[in-house]
C-alpha cells in the first residue's frame, strides 16, 4: 500500500504589485474516490485576472469563491486544502475559510503548484499586453499528510480506501481498558464481515474514553481458515 495523502498544504508569498497586475497562481490537487476514479479537483491560490481584482479564491467544483483581498501584501500566506469526511476543507493562516462537497474523495493523487500565463492575445479581458506581464511565484514548505495512513484496496470489490490505522488483527483489539490508556476502551465494529469471511475486511475501531469522548479510524482484519473453519486470528 501506498501512502494516503488527504492533505495539501504550502506557503505563498504575495507581493504588493500584485494589487494592480496581472496574476493567479494556485495550488492544486487531483483527489480520487474509493473506486480510483479522479472526484474532485480542489484548488485553493491567489488570483487577480483583470488587474484590478486582486482576491485570494477557491475552488467550489462549479466556479470560484471570492475570499476578498489580502489583508496585507509582500508577505507569506499559508494555504492549505484537506479532505474532511464528506467534504474539502479549504484553509488560510490555520482558519477554515470554505467547505464543500468532495464528491466521494478518499484520498488526494498528486498535488501542483501553478501559475497563469496571461500574454495570450486570445484570453479577451484577461489579456496583458503590458511589459510586466512575466512573473515569479514563490511557494515555499509544501506540506503534505495522510494522518499516517495507507491506502487500501479492497480485495474483491477493487475499491480503494484511506486507512488512519495500522492493519491489524482482531485479538490486537478488544472492549478492555489499554495499558497505554487507563480509562480508554476501544471496540471493534465488524458489522461487515463475520468469520466466513476469509481475507481482508475492513473494519472500524472506535476509542472512547471516561467522558464519553470518541474518536474512530479504519483499519483492516484479516480473516483466517485453521482447517476447521474460518476464524479471526487469536
Amino acid at each position: 500500500m501506498r501512502e494516503c495523502v488527504t492533505l495539501a498544504r504550502a506557503d505563498l508569498y504575495i507581493p504588493s504589485a500584485w494589487a494592480t497586475q496581472f496574476r493567479r497562481t494556485d495550488l492544486w490537487a487531483t483527489a480520487f474516490d474509493a473506486s480510483d476514479a479522479i472526484s474532485f479537483y480542489p484548488i485553493i491560490g491567489f488570483r487577480n485576472i483583470n488587474g484590478a481584482s486582486p482576491t485570494l479564491s477557491y475552488w467550489d467544483g462549479a466556479a470560484w469563491v471570492s475570499l476578498g483581498a489580502p489583508a496585507a501584501y509582500d508577505t507569506w500566506y499559508t494555504l492549505e486544502l484537506r479532505l474532511s469526511g464528506g467534504n474539502v476543507e479549504y484553509l488560510v493562516d490555520n482558519v477554515v475559510v470554505g467547505t464543500v462537497a468532495s464528491g466521494g474523495s478518499t484520498y488526494l493523487g498528486n498535488i501542483i503548484m501553478q501559475a497563469y500565463n496571461f500574454n495570450d492575445n486570445t484570453l479577451g479581458a484577461s489579456y496583458d499586453p503590458g511589459p510586466d506581464n512575466s512573473y515569479d511565484a514563490f511557494w515555499d514548505n509544501l506540506y503534505t499528510s495522510g494522518s499516517g495512513g495507507s491506502i487500501y484496496t479492497d480485495p474483491v470489490t477493487g475499491d480503494r480506501y484511506c486507512l488512519n490505522g495500522a492493519i491489524v488483527a482482531a485479538s490486537d483489539v478488544n472492549n478492555s481498558s489499554s495499558d497505554n490508556c487507563p480509562g480508554v476502551t476501544v471496540s471493534i465494529d465488524n458489522g461487515t464481515f463475520d468469520c466466513d469471511d476469509l481475507g481482508q475486511n475492513i473494519v472500524i475501531l472506535t476509542a472512547t474514553d471516561a467522558s464519553n469522548n470518541t474518536a474512530s479510524c479504519m483499519a483492516v482484519v484479516t480473516v483466517v481458515d485453521d482447517g476447521a473453519g474460518a476464524e479471526l486470528p487469536g
